[in-house]
């Protein structure tokens, strides 16, 4: 019965993968948890005695098919990109849609706070609009000084608003009662790799419009970098203690040695 019940859970797994981008959390990427000491291999056992819990007691089978989305392989892709894990109280919003606001506002303020010093920094949205109609209006950071000159700079991350890179920053509630990094859930998580920062710099930038609709503001540019590990360790101690930075990939033109996980100005690895 109970391998009948895991085929059942393996199955719904894989008809649920269209939509597996919508159900997968990031467990500090390597599955090292400050405080506990717990390992990447550790981590995953643990979901797994959940999965064997919930097959044991009948539980839903959708639980089991969500424990099987948070698996080692989604962990492994999860290593090798640049996000943040931020594993918020409930108590911070009211649901999904405020967290995901709220998140998006404490990681904005927390991006101009850190490059305050030698550095303006300012909200701007563009628009596209496609041949059909579709409007897609896109929220980034415009940055000023050094090498940076007439706001000739950008940092790209998951700042949504109620009106723009609304697609972006989605927060899910984590439903299961765990402690992640010395952090009780059930919390609200970010859906997928979320959070991490692009910077670019504008070499070029105009509008292009359609043959007959449609309209698309272009950049042109090349990466660009403010400090990697300085930035990193300053930009965390300006996030809130359930958040932690987390870098794949070597920020461009330093030597910063990656991966890194950040937590309140310390490099935790």
């Amino acid at each position: 019965m109970k391998r009948n019940a895991l085929l059942m859970a393996m199955l719904f797994t894989a008809l649920l993968s269209g939509c597996a981008a919508n159900q997968q959390i990031a467990f500090l990427s390597s599955g090292v948890t400050p405080n506990q000491g717990i390992s990447a291999k550790n981590l995953r056992r643990g979901a797994n005695l959940g999965l064997q819990s919930a097959i044991g007691s009948d539980a839903d089978i959708t639980m089991a098919s969500t424990l099987l989305l948070n698996s080692s392989d989604y962990q492994t892709t999860a290593a090798k990109y640049d996000h943040m894990e931020a594993w918020m109280p409930l108590s911070e919003a009211k649901d999904e849609h405020e967290a995901k606001l709220k998140m998006s506002a404490i990681l904005e303020h927390a991006i101009h706070k850190t490059l305050a010093v030698g550095y303006k920094t300012r909200i701007d949205e563009y628009e596209n609009e496609a041949v059909l109609g579709a409007v897609n209006r896109i929220r980034f950071i415009r940055i000023d000084g050094p090498d940076c000159e007439n706001w000739s700079c950008a940092a790209y991350t998951t700042i949504p608003s109620e009106t723009a890179s609304q697609w972006q920053g989605n927060m899910i509630k984590y439903a299961y009662q765990v402690v992640i990094a010395g952090k009780q859930c059930p919390c609200y998580v970010y859906d997928g790799l979320q959070g991490g920062v692009r910077f670019v710099k504008i070499v070029k930038e105009y509008d292009r419009q359609g043959l007959v609709n449609g309209h698309w503001h272009q950049f042109e540019s090349k990466p660009n970098h403010f400090g990697g590990e300085t930035f990193y360790a300053q930009l965390s101690v300006n996030l809130p203690e359930w958040v932690y930075c987390y870098v794949a990939k070597q920020p461009a033109n330093t030597t910063m040695t990656v991966p890194a996980l950040f937590n309140q100005g310390r490099r935790i690895y």
